[in-house]
């Protein structure tokens, strides 16, 4: 759709446009900035890169996995959640930033290949529970792995 718009934009822009009186000496007006070639072009470049960002975004960040970790002590149990309703790597990384941020996480890893998180927690001061209420609130649904 939007190549569409954008090559009618340049079609407008170049076609021959008929004067009324084929005699007629007067100037023509010059065009205001958002009526130019250089907002269209502008436009159009911009346009492209924000089509083509899926294919090019895996060079700024390559790597499918992050982790955050706490400074605190490790020692805890661990879960593994499978999460449904993921369609891109930042949603993963929006749901790892929203389970770390729960207090007694230590550890919060989501892999969206493989739609599933992996947590270490504290049991004393949270359940798995919390985690797939939070993941619900993001709007995904997740079930404590076996």
């Amino acid at each position: 759709m939007t190549l569409f718009v954008l090559g009618f934009a340049w079609f407008q822009k170049f076609k021959s446009r008929k004067t009324l009186v084929a005699d007629c000496a007067c100037e023509p007006e010059k065009p205001h900035f958002f009526q130019s070639k250089i907002l269209l072009s502008i436009a159009t470049v911009v346009s492209i890169l924000m089509l083509g960002f899926p294919y090019y975004s895996q060079m700024i960040s390559p790597n499918r996995i992050a982790t955050v970790t706490s400074v605190e002590n490790t020692t805890g149990k661990s879960v593994e959640l499978t999460i449904t309703g993921m369609d891109c790597e930042p949603c993963a990384k929006g749901i790892e930033a929203s389970l770390a941020s729960i207090n007694g996480v230590y550890q919060a890893t989501v892999n969206y290949s493989e739609d599933r998180a992996i947590l270490r927690y504290n049991p004393q001061l949270v359940s798995s529970t919390e985690f797939i209420e939070q993941i619900k609130q993001s709007g995904y649904t997740a079930v404590v792995e076996k």
